[in-house]
Order: structure tokens, then sequence, then C-alpha cells
């Protein structure tokens, strides 16, 4: 089987855990060395981010769509926080 990851650049990696643990998400893996690198897991959605010297998120061309058979119920657990 063959599975791609894609990624989503950041400043930090310890503002980034605490945000998506507030929305419940569930650290997978965490790398400090060579590259700073975050799994992170909700349900079936996985997240992975890099730790990239100088990276600005607002000027970033990077994204994440994320298609939900149940978009407010997705929503309302993400308002409720972990459980």
């Amino acid at each position: 089987m063959s599975e791609r990851s894609r990624f989503l650049t950041c400043q930090n990696l310890d503002h980034v855990l605490s945000f998506h643990e507030a929305l419940g998400f569930d650290l997978t893996c965490r790398q400090e060395r060579q590259n700073p690198y975050l799994c992170l897991k909700h349900g079936d959605l996985d997240i992975h981010f890099s730790a990239v010297a100088g990276c600005e998120p607002e000027n970033s061309p990077g994204s994440l769509i994320v298609l939900a058979s149940d978009g407010g119920g997705l929503f309302d657990q993400f308002a409720a926080g972990p459980t």
C-alpha cells in the first residue's frame, strides 16, 4: 500500500501542538532533529507540520482542505474540545 503525507509549515511546533490539542487532536509523532516535524491525529484526520525558521504562515502558499460528511458535527467536536 502506498500512502502520501503532505505537511504545513509553521514557526513553532509547541504553539501548533497546544492549539490542536485544544481542538482534541492527539500527538502521534514528534521529531526535533534533523528537521523539526509534528504529526497530529483527530479521528481519521492526520495533519503534519514542519517547523521552518523564518516561516510566516500568513504568507505561506500551503493550505489544507478537510472534506467531512458531517461538517457541523466536526465543528461541534472542535468547539467542545478534548473529551
